[in-house]
């Protein structure tokens, strides 16, 4: 009887010692976890994928729709219309008549077009990221910012929408520092919507 008990006892210790050194295995990962499918990988042996490129799709401002709203004028061949969501000034802006007909001809051509990504207030004072999403039939990244100022509750594109510095226009230097603040707000979100944009490459 006792040898009875000696052998249970050391078949109970080698299935200890088995038991102990299966884990030490599945610990280095030389064996796979017990939730582990056959076949399957080891999660740490996938490539992480790249994230998707996505566009912006955050709720325009209303400046931005102001600016959207200039756009499919111009689209539609509405200059005159166009033309009254470009803001008054003191003095009259250079060349104003000719950039709009400039971007309303651009256009026209199928090959070319821009978007509204996202845009900033600042009281009666804004920017809009628009992107050169199209040129000559290619997809292109060129972002670029428009200025705004709301008049008599309106926002308005300035004469030379990416120039807030213009001596036409008349700004004190409150108004141009308020620009310059809202300039900083889009020099620092371009990288991150162009991120953002697909077929971006960045």
């Amino acid at each position: 009887m006792n040898n009875t008990i000696y052998r249970t006892m050391a078949i109970a210790v080698m299935l200890l010692g088995i038991t102990a050194l299966a884990a030490e295995k599945e610990e280095a990962g030389v064996l796979p976890h017990a939730e582990s499918k056959p076949g399957a990988e080891p999660a740490t042996s996938r490539p992480a994928s790249r994230p998707a490129s996505r566009p912006a799709t955050r709720p325009l401002l209303p400046s931005g729709l102001a600016v959207k709203q200039f756009h499919d004028l111009l689209k539609a061949g509405q200059r005159e219309e166009a033309a009254k969501l470009i803001a008054t000034s003191p003095k009259p802006v250079r060349d104003v008549d000719r950039r709009i007909k400039r971007l309303a001809e651009a256009l026209a051509n199928p090959g070319w077009d821009f978007a509204v990504l996202e845009s900033k207030e600042s009281g009666d004072l804004a920017v809009v990221l628009i992107n050169d999403f199209l040129k000559d039939g290619r997809k292109t990244i060129d972002i670029k910012p428009w200025y705004l100022i709301r008049q008599e509750g309106q926002w308005r594109l300035l004469g030379k929408y990416t120039d807030f510095e213009m001596a036409e226009y008349g700004f004190d230097a409150e108004r141009i520092k308020a620009y310059r603040a809202l300039e900083d707000w889009s020099e620092r979100r371009t990288p991150e919507l162009r991120r953002e944009q697909p077929d971006c490459g960045c």
